[in-house]
């Protein structure tokens, strides 16, 4: 699974869908109680297996488990729980790709500039 975080989020960046720092990407195979997710302050070009923090899940009490010993995860880590918790997606895998479009930062940019 982290060599293909690593992958797909550098496709990400090619193809101009997040800047160096921006965007994030997790992954779970069904029926499985750990996720991947891309980490926190780490160029999304560059990341290397080891640099995927790995989140283990707890469905009965609904909660997460990030080691210490590994990098900090995605600020974003929140909107992927949302989604990786859910018990009707505990029998699929599930991938959540969220990015941040250099040209939809820049309009935005644009129509916050008169504020």
């Amino acid at each position: 699974m982290e060599t293909q975080i690593c992958s797909n989020i550098k496709k990400c960046y090619e193809n101009g869908w997040i800047a160096p720092l921006d965007g994030n990407m997790s992954g779970r195979i069904a029926n499985t109680k750990r996720f991947f997710i891309t980490p926190a302050s780490l160029r999304k070009h560059e990341l290397i297996d080891k640099d995927i923090v790995k989140v283990d899940i707890d469905y009965a009490n609904n909660q997460i488990n990030v080691n210490k010993d590994q990098r900090k995860p995605s600020g974003e880590l929140h909107l992927h729980c949302h989604f990786m918790l859910d018990e009707d997606y505990i029998d699929e895998d599930l991938c959540i790709v969220h990015c941040h479009p250099k040209h939809i930062l820049a309009f935005a940019g644009l129509l916050n500039s008169d504020r």
